[in-house]
């Protein structure tokens, strides 16, 4: 009898495992090889995105525009606001609006953000802008007390209140889509990323909550969380299997919108997310700690290079 009885416990252990690996199969399949891209269109006329001027914004922003999105760009650097600006209009014929805040000063910059977009058919929000923390174990990142402070503002209240400020009109209107860029530090803790990967983690842990109290009110909240990506935050250092190019990302990415709250972006992330979130976290960090030096030698000498370009 008990023979038995661990036959079938073992049958049906094996057929739920069978039927999760086929689950996730066919889900990677349908937003990765068979991906469908929404009409952005649907959720409103306007796209905002928070750090626009470089990397995943400034291709989200591309990208969007592309499909016939006007886009309202907000990011520090009036320069390359502009520049981002002239681009969007002249190549993809949209309508532009440009902001030029920094997300580190205190709460009085939400006051011109709400401002500048009032009245705006808001439908999409990508609360994109974000600060790398050094690469550094937490007592030893140096200027901490000056980091804290401004990574919180940058990473965290960016996102608080950016969501603030837009989703009302999104509920008012029945639709909207709001993509928070958090991060794969947010998986599991991992040893040099205690500061950012903290902020990122809170950034996915919100997502998921706005998601919850979003549904049934026609509006997508979706948080992204990608491994390296060709950006100016790794010193734009050469893409491979792994450090992915910017725009082959988020092309990749659009893929996933409105299929799962959390993604990983691309099946090269997915395949890294899948590992990462089954491998021991001993394991993994004895593997991190063993290769923070090397990749902090190689952001130096990346950053090193591009300064030399310049």
């Amino acid at each position: 009898m008990e023979c038995w009885l661990f036959t079938y416990i073992g049958i049906a252990t094996c057929s739920i495992v069978a039927f999760k690996i086929v689950s996730k199969i066919v889900h990677a399949l349908r937003i990765y090889v068979f991906p469908t891209i929404p009409n952005f269109s649907k959720y409103g006329k306007w796209t905002v995105v928070t750090g626009c001027t470089s990397g995943i914004g400034k291709s989200i922003a591309k990208a969007l525009a592309a499909r016939g999105q006007n886009v309202a760009l907000i990011s520090r650097n009036p320069e390359k606001l502009k520049l981002v600006a002239t681009e969007l209009e002249t190549k993809y014929n949209v309508q532009t609006k440009s902001l030029t805040i920094d997300f580190t000063q205190d709460e009085s910059i939400y006051e011109k953000i709400e401002e500048f977009l009032q009245g705006m058919d808001i439908g999409t929000l990508v609360n994109n802008v974000g600060m790398a923390s050094p690469l550094a174990f937490y007592l030893d990142t140096k200027n901490l007390s000056q980091i804290l402070p401004a990574i919180m503002k940058v990473n965290v209240m960016s996102v608080f209140k950016m969501t603030q400020i837009v989703l009302p009109g999104m509920m008012e209107r029945k639709r909207g889509l709001i993509l928070n860029i958090s991060s794969a530090s947010s998986l599991v803790p991992v040893n040099g990323f205690s500061v950012y990967g903290a902020t990122k983690s809170l950034v996915n842990y919100f997502s998921k909550c706005i998601s919850r109290e979003c549904e049934g009110h026609g509006i997508t909240v979706q948080s992204v969380k990608p491994f390296f990506v060709s950006t100016n935050m790794v010193n734009n250092v050469k893409p491979t299997m792994v450090i992915m190019d910017v725009d082959y990302y988020v092309n990749s990415l659009l893929g996933t919108i409105g299929k799962e709250r959390e993604s990983d972006g691309c099946w090269q992330h997915g395949l890294q997310g899948f590992f990462v979130r089954h491998m021991p976290e001993g394991m993994f960090n004895a593997l991190i700690k063993r290769r923070m030096k090397t990749m902090q030698r190689n952001l130096a000498l990346a950053g090193q290079a591009a300064k030399k370009d310049t």
